[in-house]
């Protein structure tokens, strides 16, 4: 019985060897096929030449404003040159790619208006869609997942400044070398305070989706 025994202790190793031997090498014969794995990279920007702003008429003078100051409106065009908003493309990780949008709202009074429309373009290898918007006011993220009407304090008094209208952007299929139309609104409230600079940043979230 002994005997019988200690025969079986060999057997059991050589079996585990083998099963042992057997996994290692289908796990690298995976690892090695083909030599080289490539992943797809998921990738948007801005595309250049695709932002408009609605601050400003055809004579380059007329500007916008809108009531009451606490919902955004349909704007009335004023004939009167204050406020301005500019902007510029910035490709922030040296990579050629634009990857932010940069406005500079100089001068802004209660009820100042502007639209900005713009397209992000599909330029890597998979399709991908808008699944959140992340708005910071300076002091904490507001996550959205569909299109929003939200006030933000930007300079942390405990009123609002500025309120921002998202369009409905979210979950659209944009698949390579498609571009997706987006736009947002805003119009400066009553009491944002005079003669300071205050600052917002929106991060667009995208994530791969299947292609249909």
């Amino acid at each position: 019985m002994q005997n019988k025994k200690l025969m079986t202790i060999p057997i059991l190793l050589l079996l585990a060897l083998v099963i042992t031997g057997f996994a290692y090498s289908h796990y690298q014969q995976i690892l090695t096929i083909g030599g080289t794995i490539n992943t797809s990279e998921l990738d948007l920007e801005f595309l250049p030449g695709s932002v408009t702003s609605k601050d400003v008429g055809l004579d380059w003078t007329v500007k916008s404003t809108c009531d009451p100051p606490t919902i955004i409106m349909p704007p009335t065009l004023l004939d009167k040159d204050v406020g301005s908003t500019t902007y510029l493309l910035k490709d922030t990780d040296g990579d050629g790619d634009l990857d932010k949008l940069e406005l500079t709202i100089d001068k802004v009074y209660p009820c100042y208006y502007n639209h900005i429309d713009f397209w992000v373009h599909n330029n890597g290898e998979l399709a991908w869609k808008i699944t959140k918007v992340i708005v910071n006011d300076g002091h904490a993220d507001h996550e959205y997942t569909n299109l929003f009407t939200d006030c933000f304090d930007l300079d942390n008094d405990g009123k609002c400044d500025i309120v921002l209208r998202w369009g409905d952007s979210f979950n659209l299929q944009t698949k390579y070398c498609e571009s997706l139309d987006i736009s947002f609104d805003f119009h400066i409230v009553q009491d944002a305070p005079q003669g300071e600079t205050l600052t917002f940043t929106i991060k667009i979230v995208a994530v791969q989706c299947l292609e249909l």
